[in-house]
């Protein structure tokens, strides 16, 4: 049997600091899970990029719900959008 690879989807160079987990609410907010140490820290990263490397995000706080924090995306106005990312 062969081992399992393992699937790296990070740009070179790249870490990444969370996932988005879902839309929540109606004006485009989002629900991230925070890889990084305390999930408040994501935000000092500065500006995140996507998995693809290619689309670049600016990330606002909004609150914390269970572990995963809350926050809008620059860009994103309604749920549809969130929902597409």
């Amino acid at each position: 049997m062969a081992a399992r690879e393992r699937r790296d989807f990070s740009p070179p160079g790249k870490v990444c600091v969370g996932a988005i987990a879902s839309a929540s609410g109606i004006k485009g907010a989002v629900r991230i899970a925070s890889f990084t140490e305390r999930p408040e820290d994501l935000v000092a990263y500065g500006p995140v990029m996507y998995e693809d490397g290619e689309r670049v995000f600016e990330i606002t706080l909004t609150g914390r719900s269970k572990k995963q924090v809350l926050a809008t995306i620059a860009g994103i106005t309604d749920r549809t959008g969130a929902e597409a990312l």
